[in-house]
């Protein structure tokens, strides 16, 4: 599900409702298998030559599994804003990228 911005949260007597901080990230999904790792979009574009720190940090676990999240990027400490993967995809340093 894609999330959508709201003015306030949700109430409801229904039990079920979540929310998260908008992080102004992008989905990624992760796959580590037995033998290799890859990083992909929604679309199913491949990303792992963006993210090698990623790729390194799945390599390391112990199991195979499939990740669903939002893969934020950083700059000191910061978050740099809703288009940093673009600078990131075309070489740009200085961002780091944090799998949440």
């Amino acid at each position: 599900m894609i999330a959508v911005t709201v003015q306030e949260l949700p109430t409801s007597s229904r039990v079920g409702w979540a929310y998260e901080p908008k992080m102004d990230g992008f989905r990624l999904l992760a796959h580590r298998g037995a033998q290799r790792v890859a990083l992909h979009s929604r679309q199913q574009r491949p990303l792992g030559r963006y993210f090698p720190e990623i790729v390194t940090a799945l390599r390391q676990l112990d199991v195979e599994v499939v990740l669903d999240g939002e893969l934020v990027l950083w700059r000191n400490g910061r978050r740099p804003g809703p288009h940093a993967h673009v600078h990131r995809s075309r070489g740009r340093s200085g961002l780091v990228a944090r799998a949440l």
